[in-house]
């Protein structure tokens, strides 16, 4: 069950992180930055998400 849960944080993260580039690539920034700030909230330790937070 723990291993499930950790593959659907895992999706999540990397949906939010899709969604923040995409919305970025829209020039909608603010929904973005948020998309992004969620996806580090469940896992921060994923580098790509910190890189595109630095970009705004």
């Amino acid at each position: 069950m723990l291993q499930r849960d950790l593959q659907f944080d895992e999706n999540i993260v990397i949906a939010r992180y899709n969604e923040t580039c995409l919305l970025k690539n829209f020039g909608w920034l603010k929904e973005a930055l948020t998309c992004c700030n969620e996806a580090l909230k469940i896992s921060p330790q994923i580098a790509r998400a910190w890189y595109e937070k630095g970009n705004f």
